[in-house]
């Protein structure tokens, strides 16, 4: 009988994975199966329900979260700005995310960032360390090389290894829930542009090739969901703001980090290929970039 890479690992043991560093390798996510649709869109105004409906099409928060587990949230939490503005995930899905993570049976939970801001003053401003500090969980700043570790990125063809988080290496889930907004470097910020808060050196990737660094580091770091916050887009002046705001009250939930980006490239009045990181994620294999060809179902909470 053949068994999963995941089957495997699971075989070895907690010795085994120790042995290679790692509790978890974020070589393969959680695909999407035949039965949950590809996407999940939902609108309305409680982002607690809004995520717990969409988790629901998906198999449930416990198809991800086992109880027991760590689980790493990866919010964009970068800037010192008020939750108004859009350019951080906002506090409420974030606290949603986390009471639900608590729900399934979770034993740590940690928010990671590696801010551009100074931290303090981002985490006092955006909310988002107000919403750790009430759900009594760790919000780690990744400000520190220490907290990185080097891998390898086999199929990279600008980026051969990268300083990764540790956390995100180590976690047993790996939630990664970006803004969606506009951005001067890579046309949009969407899931896979987020993931550039868990490396070390943001620079390199806007010096050697940003939408080729993107993707490259898409196929080694994989969460196992992704969870778009499309409450509130900003459409202009990127990624930091103040801009032209578009009210949307949505969440765009799943695991293929290509499907979750084209859909949201779409909100701009985009498509998936216009965003070369994208399109080059796709070309990897990563995820299905035509929209008609994903199982799309949508909710109104």
């Amino acid at each position: 009988m053949k068994i999963s890479r995941r089957e495997f690992l699971k075989k070895l043991g907690q010795a085994g994975l120790a042995a290679l560093g790692a509790k978890v390798i974020l070589e393969e996510s959680f695909s999407a199966q035949p039965s949950y649709p590809n996407l999940v869109v939902v609108k309305g105004r409680d982002a607690e329900k809004m995520l717990e409906k969409a988790l629901n099409e998906l198999g449930g928060i416990k198809r991800f979260v086992k109880r027991g587990s760590t689980v790493v949230l990866k919010p964009n939490a970068a800037f010192a700005q008020p939750p108004k503005v859009g350019a951080n995930t906002h506090p409420e899905v974030l606290q949603a995310m986390i009471r639900l993570c608590k729900k399934a049976g979770a034993k740590k939970i940690i928010v990671a960032e590696h801010f551009l801001a100074p931290p303090d003053v981002a985490l006092k401003v955006n909310g988002l360390g107000a919403v750790a500090e009430k759900e009594n969980v760790e919000f780690l700043i990744l400000h520190d090389r220490k907290l990185y570790r080097r891998v390898d990125i086999p199929k990279g063809k600008v980026l051969k290894s990268d300083e990764v988080a540790q956390c995100v290496l180590d976690a047993d889930v790996f939630i990664n829930m970006p803004v969606a907004k506009v951005h001067g470097g890579s046309i949009l910020t969407l899931g896979m542009k987020n993931l550039m808060g868990t490396n070390w050196d943001r620079g390199y990737w806007h010096r050697a090739d940003l939408h080729r660094c993107i993707a490259d580091y898409s196929t080694r770091v994989k969460p196992h969901l992704i969870v778009l916050d499309a409450i509130t887009l900003m459409l202009t002046n990127g990624p930091g703001g103040p801009g032209d705001l578009k009210q949307l009250n949505t969440l765009v939930v799943g695991t293929d980090p290509v499907a979750v980006d084209s859909y949201g490239a779409s909100l701009f009045d985009m498509n998936g290929r216009d965003i070369p990181h994208i399109r080059y994620a796709y070309e990897y294999g990563l995820g299905q970039i035509d929209l008609k060809k994903l199982k799309i179902k949508y909710l109104t909470v």
